[in-house]
């Protein structure tokens, strides 16, 4: 199960990191 916690994480972290990329490109 440790290891289908950190999957979710990662796959958290993606969605953050492409939102971030949104804003960042709507922003300039």
């Amino acid at each position: 199960s440790g290891k289908r916690g950190r999957i979710l994480s990662d796959r958290k972290c993606l969605c953050i990191c492409i939102i971030s990329d949104d804003t960042d490109r709507d922003s300039k």
